[in-house]
């Protein structure tokens, strides 16, 4: 739906059949063929909506053409994944608070990989992000994850290298990811992306935005499955 309300402007009075549209069209994507609802199943499943048959087939052939028949897509979790078995935490990483520069543990290794998880998941909510490339979203997530959890430098060269997204890439992102967290989160009212530590340690301190403990991100909507830790 995103895709397609991003790809040309959509006429809302036939959001039902677009809507019911890209149902039928993701089930025939991802179902087994003996499992795929047929048109008239999509039909009878609307109600109390009533949507004409010939029009959904019709709406599902525009829907296709306006994606250019393009289904399979890589999202940012598959970004992020990916990015994961590289080893996103290189030797030098510090974690700089109250005036101490140390090396990140594995407990906040992991707390990072929870918001960068998070990072992620609200970049794929927002319409907004659509503008951006994939990779670039996927790159900020980590970086913004970096950041709150207090790891300088917080885009060093080798990740940029890795990812192939410079800080240059990722800034404008980067700083659309906190925006999008503070409306949404708007009792966080000191909260600014951190404009520090891009370069090391040495850089003055990110500051304490928020408490990263997985009892304390419930809210945040991010414990669950989460990437693994690696080096």
């Amino acid at each position: 739906m995103d895709r397609v309300s991003f790809a040309s402007e959509v006429n809302h009075d036939y959001i039902n059949y677009i809507a019911a549209a890209c149902v039928l069209i993701a089930a025939k994507f991802e179902e087994s063929p003996d499992e795929t609802p047929l048109l008239s199943d999509i039909v009878a499943v609307a109600k109390p909506v009533v949507l004409d048959p010939e029009i959904l087939a019709q709406v599902e052939v525009l829907v296709l053409q306006r994606l250019d028949w393009r289904l399979q897509i890589s999202t940012g979790y598959h970004f992020i994944c990916e990015h994961k078995k590289w080893g996103m935490f290189p030797k030098n990483d510090r974690v700089v608070m109250e005036g101490e520069s140390l090396p990140p543990t594995d407990q906040e290794k992991t707390h990072a990989c929870l918001l960068v998880k998070f990072f992620c998941e609200l970049s794929l909510r927002d319409p907004r992000f659509l503008k951006y490339r994939v990779s670039v979203s996927s790159a900020a997530a980590w970086a913004a994850g970096r950041a709150f959890s207090h790891i300088a430098p917080i885009w060093p060269e080798s990740l940029a290298s890795k990812t192939g997204c410079s800080k240059d890439d990722i800034l404008r992102c980067y700083e659309d990811l906190f925006h999008a967290f503070k409306e949404r989160h708007p009792e966080e009212t000191d909260l600014e992306a951190p404009a520090c530590l891009w370069n090391g340690p040495d850089e003055a301190s990110i500051g304490s935005p928020t408490d990263v403990t997985e009892e304390g991100m419930m809210w945040k909507g991010v414990v669950g499955p989460c990437l693994s830790l690696g080096g």
